[in-house]
């Protein structure tokens, strides 16, 4: 489910990004949006719209894609590991081809979109902390996770990667992590 929640998440940026392109305000972007907010179908058709106004070229969505989707989300189907392996491999070809375009031509309003996103987050986290009094004097700490897809690497590093790949590449990380936690952990035998 996260596979399509990330793709769904990558059109929201799309449309956010070229509507901002086009001088409209993040806010009123995202009071249309609330109206779309739950609607997986109506949100495609919003980015099918808005991919041809943009690149002149037609979206056209993969329908096994959206089928797959929905046996999983509405009827409960449990999918085999060599099924998803195969839905997230043609999910993650059709983020590259939308991350490229994004990375081209439109940072400015990917980081404009960052920034609105982050200030709304720290605006909320204030008013919790002043609604609750025993959050007063929690700390609170933004962390930024890169993506598979490298989103933030810069244009030298990033590179179009097959599935297979990134999953590659992120079980190294996880490796790494395990090892670098395992080795600091000291057992209460050496105390």
């Amino acid at each position: 489910l996260s596979i399509a929640a990330s793709l769904e998440r990558l059109y929201e940026l799309f449309i956010f990004s070229t509507l901002k392109k086009k001088g409209i305000p993040l806010k009123k972007i995202e009071k249309a949006w609330n109206d779309l907010r739950k609607q997986s179908e109506r949100q495609l058709g919003a980015f099918c719209i808005t991919y041809i106004l943009e690149t002149k070229n037609r979206y056209k969505p993969n329908t096994q894609l959206t089928t797959f989707r929905n046996k999983i989300i509405h009827q409960g189907y449990i999918p085999k590991r060599k099924e998803v392996e195969n839905y997230a491999s043609k999910v993650v070809d059709i983020i590259f081809d939308i991350v490229t375009i994004l990375r081209n031509d439109y940072k400015e309003e990917i980081s404009q979109i960052e920034y609105y996103n982050s200030e709304k987050a720290n605006k909320f986290l204030k008013a919790m902390k002043k609604s609750e009094k025993s959050l007063s004097n929690v700390p609170v700490l933004t962390v930024f996770t890169p993506s598979i897809v490298g989103m933030d690497e810069s244009d030298q590093l990033f590179k179009r990667r097959t599935f297979d790949i990134l999953l590659h590449e992120m079980r190294k990380i996880k490796d790494r992590k395990s090892t670098r936690l395992n080795s600091s952990h000291i057992p209460l035998s050496r105390m």
